[in-house]
């Protein structure tokens, strides 16, 4: 069998607290940390990047697995446990190791498992991206409701204040003060 190696850095990840300008120092905040590697790692053993290497490879015909077989998703995940693994380096990077009977292919393999992993964390970043700009537009409605309400309420202290005029909660004056000008 051929092997075929591919070591990657995971991305760092900015949080909420971190400003996307600010100084990034040191090489682990540069390249991500021991959270984003162990993310990498979870993503690269993923159902969502195997089901896409089982489909992009055609794994059963590859591997000589009778779909119709009882065992056939079964026999399948033992050869991948066997034939592609990822796992941490002492330097915080992830190896992907692929191993194929063609050298081409357990190359295209491992590229592919990359690819596969960056669109699945490309997608959990869209999803949290909208759920953040979501929370912030319901703060922002919030907030505008909140700089009405008081613009009304000062409104209605003024007219409390200088003609007398006292305002139930529906807008309803509450007194027979009458106001000439």
């Amino acid at each position: 069998l051929y092997r075929s190696a591919a070591i990657i850095y995971p991305a760092s990840v900015i949080s909420e607290k971190q400003s996307v300008t600010s100084p990034q120092t040191g090489f682990t905040e540069m390249f991500g940390d021991e959270e984003a590697t162990e993310k990498l790692l979870q993503v690269l053993k993923s159902d969502q990047v195997k089901d896409h290497l089982v489909k992009k490879f055609s794994l059963m015909s590859h591997y000589n697995i009778d779909e119709g077989s009882k065992f056939a998703f079964s026999a399948l995940e033992k050869e991948l446990k066997r034939k592609f693994t990822a796992k941490r380096t002492q330097f915080g990077s992830v190896e992907i190791s692929v191993l194929d009977s063609d050298p081409v292919t357990a190359a295209s393999m491992a590229n592919a498992a990359i690819s596969a992993a960056d669109s699945v964390f490309n997608t959990l970043a869209r999803h949290a991206a909208l759920k953040r700009v979501s929370s912030l537009q319901q703060s922002r409605n919030v907030n505008n409701a909140t700089v009405e309400f008081l613009r009304i309420r000062n409104a209605a202290n003024t007219l409390d204040k200088y003609y007398g005029v006292t305002l139930n909660a529906s807008g309803q004056s509450l007194g027979s003060t009458l106001v000439q000008v």
